[in-house]
Formats: structure tokens, C-alpha cells, sequence
């Protein structure tokens, strides 16, 4: 009140209680008034009951922060981008993977995210430019990147790109999810050799067997 009497004006929200105990959330717009040409003053409070909306922001707040705490809970790699290729939100594999803890990555390109760390300097120019290629075919684009570590070993990820684009058909953003398939290509070159193994063997016994 003694605010509102100096004569500045407040906007504010508050939570009251009805009669049956609920809660509503209002909106508050309080001025100092004059009442009459006797110099008598008071104030006016116009109430705006934003109950609907508050629960609506409420509402919409908790499902961002469950599927955060869902895109976060996996070990697989998601990047949301804009049109132009721009981070806009990344899990933390992500944001393990290319080291971009403590970095501003909101609002940056690859490229631009390449210049902060030139160790992954190819990994991010190839991920700009398989962007493009998803962009251009205008469906879901899959590929295999190559991810350098400082241990000197590589990470091979199977990727998925998913562009989205506006009703007239402008570009609108891009979804990107990749799983660590290291392990994978590791068992399965193994795999290989083991028939590759075999299959000379089995060669080298018909052979022997041949010649007797």
C-alpha cells in the first residue's frame, strides 16, 4: 500500500483461496486513485482471474521437464535443431559426446560449435552437411558418423535425421537421434573373420584333400 501511495502503479500475481478451499491465481492491477475533488484518494484493484492459463503453464512446464528427464535417462543422442540448423535443445549424451559442457550451444550451428572445439572439427562439419542432405530429401535421412574420443579410439553412431517442415513447406527444424553402435560393428567384424576364417580352412582342407 505504501508503494501504491507514492504513486507507483503495481502489476502482480497472486494465489487466493476460495470458499471450498481450492486455489485460483489472479492477476492484479492496482493504481492510486483520487475519490472526489476533496483530495481523498484511494485504490483501485481491477482482479483478472488467469487460474485457466496458470494451470495450463503449470501443466505444460511439467511435461518439459518429464521429457527432459526422459530424453536425459538415454544413453542414445538427441539434438533438436531449427531451420538453419541451429542447436536448439540436446540430452546430455549429446552434450557428453561433443563436449559442449559449460558451452553455450543454444542458438549455435555445427560449424560454429567446430571453431569452439577443433577436435571434433570433422564430426561437426559431417553432421552440418548430412543436415543438408536430410533437408534436401525431405524425409527421414539415416546415416554413419564417426565420432573421434580423446582416448584415441572412434565411436561409430547409427543416426537418424528427421527434418520437419511448415505446411507450405518451408523448413522448420530437424530432429536428430543416434545410437552408439561401436560395440555392435565390433562384434560383427569379428563375425566376419570368423567366416572368413573358416571359409579358408574349409578351402585349404579341400585343397589338401584334392591333391591326395
Amino acid at each position: 500500500i505504501a508503494t501504491i501511495a507514492e504513486g507507483r502503479n503495481l502489476e502482480h500475481e497472486v494465489v487466493n483461496v476460495r470458499k471450498d478451499g481450492s486455489l485460483c491465481y489472479l492477476e492484479l492491477r492496482e493504481t492510486k486513485i483520487a475519490l472526489d475533488d476533496s483530495g481523498r484518494e484511494a485504490i483501485l484493484v481491477t482482479c483478472n482471474d488467469i487460474t485457466a492459463r496458470k494451470e495450463a503453464e503449470l501443466a505444460l512446464k511439467e511435461n518439459e521437464e518429464n521429457l527432459r528427464t526422459l530424453i536425459n535417462s538415454t544413453p542414445d543422442m538427441i539434438v533438436f535443431k531449427d531451420k538453419k540448423g541451429r542447436w536448439i535443445e540436446a540430452n546430455s549424451s549429446a552434450i557428453s559426446l561433443f563436449e559442449l559442457d559449460g558451452t553455450d550451444y543454444k542458438g549455435k550451428t555445427d560449424l560454429q560449435l567446430s571453431a569452439v572445439n577443433p577436435f571434433l572439427k570433422a564430426p561437426l562439419t559431417g553432421c552440418f552437411e548430412s543436415d543438408e542432405k536430410a533437408f534436401e530429401k525431405q524425409t527421414i535421412f539415416r546415416i554413419e558418423e564417426h565420432i573421434p574420443t580423446r582416448g584415441g579410439t572412434t565411436k561409430i553412431f547409427d543416426v537418424i535425421k528427421v527434418p520437419l517442415f511448415h505446411s507450405n513447406g518451408k523448413r522448420k527444424g530437424l530432429i536428430v537421434y543416434g545410437r552408439d553402435i561401436t560395440n555392435f560393428n565390433a562384434v560383427l567384424n569379428e563375425l566376419m573373420k570368423s567366416k572368413e576364417d573358416a571359409e579358408n580352412a574349409t578351402q585349404s582342407k579341400s585343397n589338401f584333400l584334392a591333391t591326395i
